[in-house]
């Protein structure tokens, strides 16, 4: 949804400019920081229904990402070690 930047990327749905932002800028493959380095932890996406939301499961895990469940949200990490916090809108 936004013109293209070098080793960027910009998610969203709804047609609105980005929700999400991704970039590569510390170079691709970078090591994760130290787990007590300041920084973000983790980030949630809310998805509309559960449909929706095992099917991005579905996907992680065929790119090889792990999901675990815990109650009713899963949790992965992004390549950069963040946690993702996946769960349905309530």
């Amino acid at each position: 949804m936004v013109t293209p930047y070098p080793q960027a990327l910009f998610m969203s749905t709804g047609k609105y400019h980005h929700h999400i932002g991704l970039n590569t800028w510390n170079g691709a493959g970078a090591p994760s920081p130290s787990e007590d380095s300041a920084g973000l932890k983790a980030y949630t996406l809310v998805y509309p229904e559960q449909n929706t939301l095992g099917e991005a499961i579905k996907n992680i895990e065929a790119l090889g990402g792990k999901v675990d469940k815990e109650d009713e949200t899963f949790i992965t990490k992004d390549p950069a070690g963040n946690g993702i916090v996946l769960r349905i809108h309530q």
